[in-house]
């Protein structure tokens, strides 16, 4: 019943965090158990909610879902490619001084959805906030001002972290 909990507050927080520009295009949901859901139905919303509702069920499930979608199931196409780091760096240019202050602080919603983004959940969220916190002068420097070079500068922290690297979903 937590990891459902969990998974509402995820979804909710994310598809209010996320502005649907950055989500998506305007055909609709590509594949998943949020295409599933959302079938029939099409625009940025569509898509948005599709988005949202893999990302809430993935932290839940975990890799009965990634199976799910990389089998060829629930609508998807194992070959195709996924835009994730596209989606991360939108969100990340939309919320940039939130994110530099939920990282100061150690915690808040765009820090979780940000971890969420780069496949973090459960307990790995935490070690996700306090490496935020620790790396806060490295990540916020001068030369992280445009925000593929942020993301990249993350994920290399992210990396050099063992239980993130291995924890989350660091491409």
């Amino acid at each position: 019943m937590k990891k459902l909990c969990a998974a509402v507050a995820l979804l909710a927080m994310v598809s209010l965090v996320v502005p649907p520009a950055a989500m998506a295009d305007s055909k609709g949901a590509s594949c998943g158990v949020g295409k599933v859901v959302m079938d029939g139905k099409s625009g940025k919303d569509a898509h948005v909610v599709a988005v949202v509702i893999d990302f809430a069920i993935s932290a839940v499930l975990g890799s009965l879902v990634t199976f799910g979608m990389t089998s060829g199931t629930l609508g998807c196409n194992p070959e195709a490619t996924i835009q994730i780091d596209q989606l991360q760096e939108e969100f990340v240019a939309q919320n940039y001084n939130n994110l530099a202050e939920d990282m100061a602080q150690g915690r808040g919603q765009y820090l979780d959805a940000m971890a969420a983004l780069v496949g973090c959940s459960g307990e790995a969220v935490t070690s996700f906030s306090r490496m935020g916190q620790e790396k806060y002068e490295v990540l916020f420097s001068e030369q992280a001002q445009d925000a593929r070079t942020w993301l990249n500068g993350l994920k290399g922290e992210m990396r050099k972290d063992n239980r993130l690297a291995v924890a989350c979903s660091v491409s």
